[in-house]
């Protein structure tokens, strides 16, 4: 029998991520139960598979899940998004985690009012 490698696509599976494509630059994050994990995420869309990766592998380091409520105005009135199961260790971590995929889903940091995260519990 060989050497089984432990990196980190073996660790995302093992705790029951799965990163897909569904188009041309956007792949989907998928949280699924595991007994090492039993975490579950919504699905979430990211535009490129390093993303996805980079957010999986940040949400497996942090115990703490969050959610933020986002108040933005592209000039039609006030929206709202929310952004469920932020993995961070602080407020102002997960605060920061939503702004970043707020400005990648929006494309336009001016159109965000107002960021509000509170612990899932």
């Amino acid at each position: 029998m060989g050497h089984l490698e432990v990196n980190d696509e073996y660790r995302l599976v093992t705790n029951g991520f799965v990163i897909y494509e569904v188009q041309e630059k956007s792949w989907v994050l998928k949280k699924v139960a595991t007994k090492n994990n039993e975490n579950v995420f919504s699905d979430m869309v990211f535009e490129t598979y390093v993303l996805a990766k980079e957010f999986a592998l940040k949400s497996m380091v942090c115990k703490d899940m969050w959610i933020a409520t986002v108040r933005y105005d592209r000039g039609l009135g006030i929206e709202y998004i929310n952004i469920d199961n932020i993995s961070a260790k602080t407020n102002s971590e997960a605060h920061d985690i939503a702004y970043d995929i707020l400005i990648k889903k929006l494309h336009d940091k001016n159109v965000i009012k107002e960021i509000k995260v509170k612990n899932k519990i």
